[in-house]
């Protein structure tokens, strides 16, 4: 399973994006711009810790990806569902015994 995290809109404080998974976009991003992950690609572990939910990016002392609907810059939306859809997906390709691959694009 290889998801794409495509950055839109880097402002000093936020950066904003979307997630796609296998070619298909599932869900906006928000992310703290002084601590976002560095572009490359990532093979993610049982523990993917690198998605959360949330709204906004203000809480952020570490790499994370806020998962939601964008609302505004910085700022996104029903998060926590979209969290848990995200999650049992992952969920299912580790069952599967599927490389997980996560792949940071500016």
């Amino acid at each position: 399973m290889e998801l794409i995290l495509h950055r839109t809109t880097i402002c000093q404080s936020s950066t904003d994006g979307y997630l796609t998974i296998n070619g298909f976009r599932v869900c906006d991003t928000a992310e703290r711009t002084s601590v976002m992950l560095a572009t490359g690609s990532y093979k993610l572990l049982r523990k993917h810790q690198c998605f959360i939910h949330g709204n906004g990016v203000c809480t952020l002392k570490k790499p994370q990806i806020i998962v939601g609907e964008r609302r505004c810059h910085g700022l996104v939306i029903h998060s926590r569902e979209t969290y848990n859809r995200l999650y049992e997906r992952i969920k299912k390709a580790f069952v599967r015994k599927e490389v997980v691959t996560l792949v940071v694009m500016e």
